[in-house]
Parts: structure tokens; C-alpha cells; sequence
């Protein structure tokens, strides 16, 4: 597993480095980086701090976001095509998945289990997410619990579906058609704030 301060350092150098060179040298180092990314960046970081030189680690990003704080996230989609893709975005992960196929299945196993984190999906049969967001939400008022962290999943980025999200209590959503890099940084933000709770009551 990478060390995750070491490989700050090294963006902290790459950076240092870049803002004291001159616009060609820049362009060269950019183009170093883009073809051997792990030993460029560990040598920034041994002339620029003057550390001793250290072996060549593979600077992955992924794997950085991946390995911080584990998280049990509960996904909730009617589409198995979508659950699919979440769950090999993430298969990499420490974090668990519990997947289910709509708003009242979400009820269900919410109110029994602890969730770090909430992947809802808007428009399901059965239960739709609007409706189980807002059950959720006064079920945690009820309890006195501090809000779990609600993404909504929607194909209908619109401003009034925006309104309807935050008025529902979600912290924020994530368009359809899902991508790996949108979703590893909702995951990287949430796993670096274990102490993150919204107040809606």
C-alpha cells in the first residue's frame, strides 16, 4: 500500500518545482511527468527538499483514494447494469457496498444497520428516492441521530431537480451516466471527513 504523506510530498515538490522554473522548463517537466510519472516526481522531491533519495513507489492516485478511511455505503438503484458499475468502480476498495433495488428495500435495511454513506437513485419502482430520502430524514430526526451523507443518482441534471435534491436533504448528487472519476472523488471527500454530518432538523 502507498504511503500517503509521502506521495503529498511529492505533489508538494512537483508543484515547488514548477512555480520556480522558467515556462520551457515547465513544458519539459510536464512532458517527463506524462511518460514516467514515479521517477520524476521522486526525483522533485529529492533535489527540491534536498531529502535523501528514496526508491521509486508506484504513485498511484486511485489507490490512495481507495485505501483511506473504510466506509459501509449503502447503494440504491433499481438497475442492475448500474449497481454492476458501482460495484467495479469500487472493487478495488476496503469500503463495503450493500446494494438494493429500491426506496422501501433502502428503508428496510437503513433502519436496522449503521450506513457511512448513501447512494440513492431517484426515479424506482415500488419506492422512489425522493420519498425514501424524506423517510430517512425524519426517521433520523425522530431518533436524534446525526444525518447520514445522501448522494442523489439522477439522468435529469436540471435546475429544479437540483431543488428538489437539497429540499429532500441530500448533501449533493452525482449525474447519470455514472463516472469512475466523479464517484472516487465523492469518495475520497466523504473517507477524509470522518466527523462530516450535515444538520437538517
Amino acid at each position: 500500500m502507498i504511503d500517503i504523506n509521502r506521495a503529498k510530498v511529492a505533489i508538494q515538490a512537483k508543484n515547488t518545482y514548477q512555480a520556480t522554473m522558467g515556462y520551457e522548463n515547465q513544458s519539459r517537466c510536464t512532458d517527463t511527468i506524462a511518460t514516467r510519472p514515479e521517477e520524476s516526481l521522486m526525483t522533485f522531491m529529492n533535489e527540491m527538499l534536498n531529502l535523501p533519495k528514496m526508491e521509486s513507489v508506484n504513485f498511484n492516485l486511485e489507490e490512495i483514494v481507495l485505501n483511506k478511511r473504510h466506509l459501509s455505503i449503502l447503494v440504491v438503484d433499481d438497475s442492475p447494469d448500474n449497481r454492476i458499475l458501482i460495484q467495479a468502480f469500487l472493487s478495488k476498495s476496503t469500503h463495503t457496498l450493500t446494494l438494493v433495488n429500491n426506496g422501501q428495500e433502502a428503508l428496510d435495511i437503513f433502519f436496522v444497520r449503521s450506513f457511512d454513506l448513501v447512494l440513492m437513485d431517484l426515479e424506482m419502482p415500488i419506492m422512489d428516492g425522493f420519498t425514501a430520502i424524506n423517510r430517512i430524514r425524519a426517521w433520523e430526526a425522530a431518533q436524534k441521530s446525526p444525518p447520514v451523507p445522501i448522494i442523489a443518482l439522477t439522468a435529469h441534471d436540471f435546475q429544479e431537480v437540483r431543488d428538489r435534491i437539497n429540499q429532500a436533504g441530500c448533501d449533493m448528487h452525482l449525474a447519470k451516466p455514472i463516472r469512475k472519476g466523479a464517484l472516487l472523488d465523492l469518495i475520497e471527500n466523504f473517507a477524509e471527513s470522518p466527523c462530516y454530518r450535515k444538520s437538517y432538523h
